[in-house]
């Protein structure tokens, strides 16, 4: 029999603070005075769907962890600074390599140094920090899911960010069950985050289920592949 982990506290719609898909909320901050001067991304420095899906699958030594983030969302800095900055530090880094996807708007003009700077001050390596436009709705998360293998389909489980997305060294997406409380024969998988038990992440293999790590929640009116979950209070 699974092993229930029910959540504790109130929290709804999204699993965690974070920022909606697509369009992550533009700088103003001096942006008249600096747009003369902006420093350009290097282009290899841009990320697509078709080199994202080269980097991950040419390689076969190490787990990745794809976390997609922009440090002008406000989810982003609190989840960096009270969960995911922590777990990485667990991390074996032989093991693990860490790719930071950074959203930005297509038609931003960017200062990539002034990007990466902001970006530094929150904890992304910037060493492994692409630019990535293609926007974080649940159409282009289903695009990066469809590149990988996973034991159960994840379309439509994830938007916006923070998002990670955890892969085993052969490319498997960690993910895990959830359960509607109210109705026990309503179950969907959805994305293993970096900070879930992370020591049992450590070496997993992700094509075999971890069937310990089952989350209750309680859903809203509309299914939760099309719909909103609210998690409550038990």
């Amino acid at each position: 029999m699974n092993t229930f982990k029910i959540l504790s506290s109130l929290m709804i719609v999204t699993l965690a603070v974070g920022c909606g898909g697509g369009e992550t909320g533009k700088k103003t901050r001096q942006e008249t005075e600096r747009v003369k001067q902006v420093c350009p991304v290097p282009k290899h420095k841009y990320m697509d769907m078709t080199e994202l899906g080269k980097l991950c699958n040419s390689d076969s030594v190490h787990n990745k962890s794809l976390m997609f983030v922009s440090p002008y969302c406000g989810g982003t800095i609190h989840r960096f600074r009270e969960r995911i900055n922590p777990a990485m530090a667990t991390m074996d880094t032989t093991d693990w390599k860490f790719y930071y996807i950074v959203e930005v708007d297509e038609d931003d003009t960017l200062d990539y140094n002034e990007l990466m700077l902001d970006c530094h001050r929150i904890g992304i390596d910037t060493n492994n920090a692409y630019i990535w436009r293609h926007g974080t709705y649940k159409e282009d998360y289903n695009q990066v899911f469809a590149m990988f293998k996973s034991i159960k389909p994840l379309d439509n489980c994830a938007s916006g960010v923070p998002r990670t997305i955890l892969l085993d060294k052969h490319n498997y997406i960690a993910v895990y069950k959830q359960t509607d409380y109210d109705n026990r024969d309503s179950s969907w998988y959805t994305l293993r985050e970096i900070y879930d038990d992370i020591h049992t992440i450590n070496n997993m293999d992700f094509s075999v289920e971890d069937t310990s790590y089952h989350l209750l929640v309680r859903i809203s009116t509309t299914p939760p592949k099309n719909g909103s979950i609210s998690l409550v209070a038990e």
